[in-house]
């Protein structure tokens, strides 16, 4: 049996956003490097006219304004993802829990989560072939039990077993859904 302790900090929310693909986080920058340069060039297009004391077309004023809250848009959705939500999430997480830690076990059958705190209790039981899948960073091991939910466990945080143990039970009972 391999167990595991898990006191979600700051350092997992961290590790929440490796967790996404590399193509997701290329379109959210690349889709707002877009909106930004296109709303940069658009300013810059008004300030030469300006400059050169020419009228500045009315329909070129509409789409500056539109590009502006864009570019505004843009900037303010990245601060949140990146930035302000994995905070607030951490913040509402240690209200609502504390730092009552998450125990995990692994056996040979199957994965269990137990969390317990004094006015509630949480049970989860996976058996490792409805797991979505699993895999191992530098310093954690991120089990993804559905598609959109995310367990993460530092190799730090293995209390019982290693994380050699770990690793060898998850590409035998994972296979090709363990990375």
């Amino acid at each position: 049996m391999i167990r595991a302790k898990v006191v979600y900090k700051m350092e997992h929310m961290n590790q929440l956003y490796k967790c996404y693909s590399k193509l997701s986080l290329f379109i959210i920058l690349f889709c707002t490097a877009i909106v930004f340069f296109g709303g940069i060039f658009e300013l810059l297009t008004i300030l030469i006219f300006i400059i050169s004391g020419t009228q500045i077309p009315s329909d070129l004023v509409g789409l500056s304004i539109i590009s502006l809250f864009l570019v505004v848009l843009a900037v303010a959705s990245n601060v949140w993802i990146f930035f302000i939500y994995p905070r607030v999430y951490l913040k509402s997480y240690k209200i609502k829990y504390g730092d009552i830690p998450i125990l995990y076990e692994f056996n040979e059958n199957d994965m269990n989560t137990k969390h317990i705190g004094t006015d509630f209790e949480e049970y989860l039981k996976f058996t490792y072939d409805k797991l979505d899948k699993a895999r191992e960073t530098k310093k954690y091991f991120i089990f993804y039990p559905q598609r959109y939910s995310v367990f993460i466990i530092g190799k730090h945080e293995i209390t019982e077993g290693t994380a050699e143990d770990l690793r060898n039970l998850l590409k035998r009972k994972l296979g090709k859904k363990f990375k």
